[in-house]
């Protein structure tokens, strides 16, 4: 497909699903909520934003690419498969993003979750029971 399509196309995705909600959920809750997510996951993520809730007894969602685990990005270093285990520990959630980090409008829904969702969590799985027994990746 030819970048300029798939960016539009990513675009025009984006634009309607603001428009488009079918039934909004409504939570039930007394008080106000936050949800503090980290996209992609940096090795920053881990070494400086975790900490930070952690002062505060507050989690996060961590969004694993799996792809970029222990790697340079081009714009940051990528979380150590060890840094995925301890926060996991801690009580922080671990979810899988794309693994290549592509944007999901250029695959189709068994490309999707066979290759890029599939492949994070087979690779959490790997690294965790190679390195971290006890770890375990539920999808």
């Amino acid at each position: 497909m030819r970048k300029d399509w798939t960016a539009l196309k990513a675009r025009v995705s984006n634009r309607l699903s603001r428009h488009l909600c079918v039934a909004p959920f409504r939570l039930r809750n007394k008080g106000p909520m936050v949800s503090f997510t980290f996209d992609d996951t940096p090795g920053s993520a881990a070494a400086v934003g975790a900490p930070i809730l952690d002062t505060h007894n507050a989690r996060a969602t961590f969004y694993v690419a799996g792809g970029l685990v222990d790697k340079w990005s081009g714009h940051w270093d990528g979380i150590s498969v060890d840094e995925i285990v301890k926060l996991h520990r801690q009580g922080h959630e671990i979810a899988c993003h794309t693994f290549s980090h592509t944007r999901t409008t250029d695959f189709d829904a068994a490309a999707r979750r066979n290759v890029e969702i599939l492949s994070v969590a087979e690779a959490l799985r790997a690294a965790g029971s190679s390195s971290h027994p006890e770890a375990t990746v539920a999808h």
